[in-house]
């Protein structure tokens, strides 16, 4: 590293240090910005993505159909209870 480079590097950190900012404040702000960006770009794709469009596809789906269709058998079989009873009357 160069002279320059050191003497730059004293001289910003003596800046953060008389404007309060140190590692920890640093990762704070940086943590809190990208937070914010996150929010900010998953409400634009939302907003920007037809989600109706997209759960209606995947309603529609053969894989869906089929899931449902299953789960609804399991479960009425398991609330309905059938007993059949055959009974035979024999006249000669």
């Amino acid at each position: 590293m160069r002279v320059e480079e050191i003497a730059l590097r004293q001289e910003v950190r003596q800046m953060l240090t008389e404007a309060g900012i140190n590692k920890t404040s640093i990762r704070e702000i940086t943590e809190q910005v990208l937070k914010e960006e996150v929010e900010k770009q998953i409400k634009n794709i939302l907003n920007q993505t037809n989600m109706d469009s997209v759960i209606r596809s995947k309603i529609s789906s053969f894989e869906f159909i089929d899931l449902l269709r299953n789960v609804i058998k399991q479960e009425v079989t398991e609330a309905i209870d059938i007993r059949v009873s055959v009974k035979a009357d024999i006249k000669r």
